[in-house]
């Protein structure tokens, strides 16, 4: 085929090229103004053990300890912070109204390889609510274990970066 033809063909069936890119763009505008938006906030946890004094000088020995149990602990808290348990805990404090299988499945956390954090984020209906679901999971998840390790355990969850609105994400 010649490209005189081509431009031939093309001028001839304009009309539908034209109305199929306008129906393309058209149903393509009309998705996205039917998917709800959704928006996604994070929050990181800090993973902290308590180094007892010593007076023998083995201080280096100790905070060696401590940051190897930190690092272990941090990969075995991460299923903690999706959990049932913790979800009951945010919705309660939150007064939410969803089970807590419905909010654990909003709910990611993660730890870095080699890291002492975890970030969690949460996917709601609104950029606050997601913002306070990340920043309560944190606080929740901390209080729970807390309960699993016991009282008198040195290893402790603290919140590092609560979560912004400014940071919040917009999908779609």
């Amino acid at each position: 085929m010649k490209f005189t033809n081509l431009v031939k063909l093309t001028r001839r069936r304009l009309g539908t090229i034209l109305l199929c890119t306008l129906l393309g763009v058209a149903a393509g505008v009309g998705l996205l103004l039917a998917t709800p938006a959704t928006y996604t906030a994070s929050a990181t946890a800090y993973i902290r053990v308590s180094v007892a004094s010593s007076s023998t000088g083995s201080e280096a020995n100790s905070y060696y300890s401590a940051s190897q149990l930190a690092s272990q602990k941090a990969k075995a808290f991460v299923p903690v912070f999706t959990s049932q348990a913790v979800a009951q805990r945010v919705i309660k404090d939150l007064g939410l109204s969803m089970t807590p299988d419905e909010l654990a499945s909003n709910i990611t956390a993660t730890n870095e390889a080699n890291s002492l954090t975890i970030k969690v984020s949460a996917t709601a209906s609104s950029a606050t609510l997601a913002r306070n679901i990340a920043n309560s999971v944190i606080s929740e998840s901390s209080k729970q274990v807390k309960s699993l390790e016991g009282k008198n355990s040195p290893v402790q969850v603290v919140m590092m970066t609560p979560a912004d609105l400014s940071q919040a994400k917009k999908a779609p």
